[in-house]
C-alpha cells in the first residue's frame, strides 16, 4: 500500500476498514488518475443529455411509459458542496419545451439551500450526487468508518469486486471492475424521495459506462443509468466536461467537503395546507396539489382518494373527525394508480379502512402494502395488518340516501385502471384524473372523452362534476370542451 493512501487513512481517526477494502479502493484511485489529481478537482461540469421515464403518470406500472427529453448542463462545485442543474425538458409533460434551474447547496448541512426549481432534479438527489458521482465516491468510502470488502459478485457478466460502507447512516454498495478498476455501479439503500417516497426503503443505483479521457487524464464515464428498485427510469450521456482544480486538499478536508452531502433519515415532514370548500349537502373537496374528498352518509363518511403521504392523509382524516363527529371512516375509493392517488392508503390500511379500487391495480396496491419502510417507520411498518381491499369490476353502490355513492370502472383505454363515483340525489360526478386544465387550456381532452363514454354507457345524468385537479364545474362545459376538440380540423 503507497505511502499516500497510508497517510489518507491515518488522517481519518476510528477507520475500521478491511486492508483488502483498501487495496480495492487505491486500484481505483489508480485506474481513474490518481488520488492527487481527484483530491485537487473542485469542480465539475458536464452537459447532459438524455431522458426521463415518467412511472407514475403513464397508464400502467409497468409500461410503456411517458418519456420526458432533458438538454442541459450540471455543474458540481465540491469546494462548497453545491450543485446546479440547467436543463431544456420536452415530451407529453411538457409539449412546449421549458426550461429549469436549481441550485442546491450544502456546505451547511442542518440548513441546506435551494434556488430556482426544476423537473426531476430535487435535493436528495444533488446530495447522492455530490457525494457518490464517481469523482467523490472512493473519498466517501475511504470517509466512512466501517469500510468493508464483501465477497465478489458477477455484473454485467464480469467479476466486481463490492465494497460496502454507510454514507451519514445509509448503506451503500460500490461495485467495482475487477478487471479495469473502473467503479461500474453505486447502490443506496434511503428513504424514498418525490415519486418514490410511498415505496419507504427504495434502492437509488446508479450505473456508469463508456468510461473515456476527460482533462488532465482523469477517466470519467459517459453513460450514466438511474435505477431505483431495479427500475430504471432515468438514462444520460454526460460529456463535454470543463473541470476546475486547486492544490490537493488534505483528507481530512475531503471528508469535511462531503458532510455538506450526507442526508440523515428521519425528521418530521413539512405539512400540506389544503382548504375546504362544500360542493353538495354532506360532501366536501380538500383542495391542495391533488384533491381529495369526504361523503358523509348515514352510518359513516367515505374518502375520496387518500392522497400523496401517510401524513397527508393523517390530517385529512383528522379535519374529517372533526367536520363529521362521530361518523366512522366507513371506506375510502382510491380512483387511479399513479402514486398521488394511493400515496396515503398505507396509513388507511393501518386503521383497518376497507379501500375501493379496480382489479388491474391489484399488483401495484400489493407491493405498496409490502413495501419496506425500516429506515422511517410507517404506522402500518410498525402495526402490520392485511388490506381489505373491494375491486370493482361493475357498478358498486356505497350508503343511503341523499348522499348514497355509485362507484364505476371506468374502462378506457388510458383510464383501464381508473373508476369514477357519482351521488344521483345531487346529480354530481366525482372524476379520476382525467380532468385538468388551466384557463383554456385542457390537458390531454381524450380523457375527458373516456369519462363522457362511461357515463353514457352506464346511463347517469350528472349536471356537475368535481376531480382530482378540479374544482366543481358544470358537466356541460366539460362536453363542450370534448365537442369543440372532436371539430378541429
Amino acid at each position: 500500500m503507497n505511502t499516500i493512501l497510508l497517510g489518507v487513512l491515518l488522517a481519518f481517526q476510528g477507520q475500521q476498514a478491511q486492508p483488502p477494502a483498501l487495496d480495492v479502493i487505491e486500484r481505483s484511485f489508480s485506474a481513474m488518475g490518481g488520488m492527487k489529481k481527484l483530491s485537487s478537482l473542485r469542480s465539475l461540469e458536464s452537459k447532459i443529455v438524455g431522458h426521463v421515464y415518467a412511472l407514475e403518470q403513464s397508464e400502467r406500472p409497468e409500461g410503456p411509459w411517458f418519456v420526458t427529453y432533458v438538454n442541459g448542463v450540471e455543474n458540481l462545485d465540491f469546494e462548497t458542496a453545491s450543485a446546479r442543474f440547467k436543463s431544456r425538458s420536452s415530451g407529453v409533460m411538457f409539449p412546449e419545451p421549458q426550461d429549469f434551474t436549481v441550485e442546491y447547496g450544502f456546505a451547511d448541512p442542518q440548513k441546506p439551500t435551494r434556488k430556482g426549481g426544476s423537473f426531476g432534479f430535487s435535493a436528495q438527489d444533488a446530495r447522492r450526487q455530490l457525494a457518490l458521482c464517481p469523482e467523490r465516491v472512493l473519498f466517501t468510502a475511504l470517509a466512512s468508518r466501517d469500510l468493508a470488502l464483501e465477497a465478489p459478485t458477477i455484473f454485467h457478466e464480469v467479476k466486481h469486486d463490492v465494497l460496502k460502507f454507510h454514507w451519514g447512516n445509509l448503506p451503500v454498495t460500490l461495485l467495482i471492475n475487477h478487471q479495469t478498476h473502473l467503479p461500474s455501479a453505486v447502490e443506496s439503500l434511503e428513504p424514498g424521495d418525490g415519486y418514490w417516497s410511498i415505496w419507504g426503503d427504495v434502492r437509488y443505483r446508479t450505473v456508469w459506462g463508456n468510461w473515456d479521457i476527460a482533462p488532465k487524464g482523469i477517466m470519467l464515464p459517459t453513460l450514466w443509468d438511474y435505477e431505483r428498485n431495479g427500475i430504471r427510469q432515468e438514462e444520460y450521456w454526460l460529456a463535454n466536461w470543463k473541470l476546475g482544480w486547486g492544490e490537493p486538499k488534505s483528507s481530512q478536508a475531503v471528508s469535511n467537503q462531503l458532510s455538506g452531502a450526507v442526508p440523515s433519515v428521519g425528521g418530521a415532514k413539512r405539512p400540506i395546507p389544503f382548504r375546504v370548500i362544500e360542493v353538495a349537502p354532506g360532501v366536501v373537496q380538500y383542495l391542495s396539489s391533488f384533491n381529495c374528498a369526504a361523503i358523509e352518509q348515514e352510518d359513516g363518511v367515505v374518502l375520496l382518494e387518500a392522497v400523496v403521504s401517510g401524513e397527508y392523509a393523517q390530517a385529512i382524516l383528522n379535519d374529517v373527525h372533526k367536520r363529521f363527529p362521530g361518523k366512522p371512516i366507513k371506506a375510502v375509493i382510491s380512483s387511479d394508480d399513479a402514486w398521488p392517488h394511493i400515496g396515503g392508503l398505507r396509513q388507511l390500511v393501518s386503521l383497518g379502512i376497507p379501500i375501493y379500487s379496480v382489479r388491474p391495480n391489484r399488483e401495484i396496491l400489493n407491493r405498496l402494502f409490502k413495501a419496506p419502510t425500516k429506515l422511517i417507520p410507517d404506522e402500518l411498518e410498525k402495526h402490520p395488518r392485511s388490506a381489505h381491499i373491494v375491486y370493482v369490476d361493475k357498478k358498486c353502490v356505497l350508503g343511503k340516501g341523499k348522499n348514497t355513492l355509485e362507484i364505476y370502472p371506468m374502462l378506457g383505454s388510458v383510464c383501464e385502471r381508473m373508476l369514477y363515483g357519482y351521488l344521483p340525489h345531487s346529480k354530481l360526478l366525482y372524476a379520476p384524473d382525467v380532468i385538468q386544465h388551466l384557463g383554456d387550456q385542457w390537458f390531454n381532452v381524450n380523457l375527458i372523452g373516456e369519462l363522457v363514454r362511461a357515463v353514457d354507457r352506464d346511463g347517469v345524468a350528472p349536471e356537475s362534476a368535481f376531480a382530482f385537479h378540479s374544482e366543481p364545474i358544470a358537466y356541460s362545459k366539460l362536453e363542450d370542451v370534448l365537442a369543440k376538440e372532436r371539430a378541429k380540423e
